[in-house]
Formats: C-alpha cells, sequence, structure tokens
C-alpha cells in the first residue's frame, strides 16, 4: 500500500501529476524540494495575495504554511497539514491537530526508477 493511502485512505478530491526527468529517483524528490516555489510572475502573485513569501524553495513554502512531514523516505515524501486551505491564509496547522470545520489535505511526492538513470517525478494531493 502507498503511503499517502495509509495517510489518508479516504478523501474528496484528488490530483496526480507526472513527469520523467533525466535523475536518479533519489536526486529528484530531492531537487523538487529544494526548486524555486515561485518561478513565474503569476505564481509569485498568486502567494503574494495570500501574504506568502515568494523567494522560497518548496519545501520551505510548505513549512512555512504549516505542513509537516508525515512519512519520509529517499524517494518518497508525505506532506500533510490541517485547515481552511479555501480562505486567504489557509489557517493551516499540523496535520493531526484537525478541528471541527477543517479539511486534511496531503501531498505526495515520489519518483520510481526508469532505464538509463532516468525516473519518474510524480505528485498526488
Amino acid at each position: 500500500m502507498r503511503a499517502l493511502d495509509e495517510i489518508l485512505p479516504v478523501y474528496d478530491a484528488h490530483e496526480r501529476h507526472e513527469v520523467v526527468v533525466d535523475a536518479g529517483p533519489e536526486a529528484a524528490v530531492a531537487a523538487f524540494f529544494g526548486v524555486d516555489a515561485a518561478p513565474g510572475v503569476v505564481t509569485r502573485a498568486l502567494l503574494r495575495a495570500r501574504g506568502l513569501e515568494t523567494s522560497r524553495s518548496v519545501e520551505e513554502l510548505l513549512g512555512g504554511i504549516g505542513f509537516v512531514v508525515l512519512r519520509r523516505t529517499p524517494t518518497e515524501v508525505v506532506l500533510g497539514a490541517a485547515g481552511r486551505p479555501w480562505t486567504p491564509r489557509g489557517d493551516m496547522r499540523p496535520f493531526a491537530a484537525v478541528r471541527a470545520g477543517d479539511v486534511r489535505v496531503a501531498v505526495d511526492v515520489r519518483a520510481s526508477a526508469l532505464t538509463e538513470g532516468r525516473s519518474r517525478l510524480s505528485t498526488e494531493t
């Protein structure tokens, strides 16, 4: 069973994206979390509108808005938070600190090896 399914077995919304990258699985996951969270003008504007800093890595951004690591291996990281992400600031807090009226949000980032030093990097929420 996938870590995400163990942590959040029932959910109302689901989205998955994947890309093939020229890196091994461990390097791909590490690079994902180290990349600039707001590389484009539109993304920066949306983050600023929510009062968030725009000069952060993906890992710093997620941690800064309340996401905590729920499970980590070299090739898979699951983060989670609870709160009201539909509000401007989200009022996010640790996954286990869910309150009445909150939703739980989990994010899975993982990579699997392909041939010739490539891997499939996926995100799932």
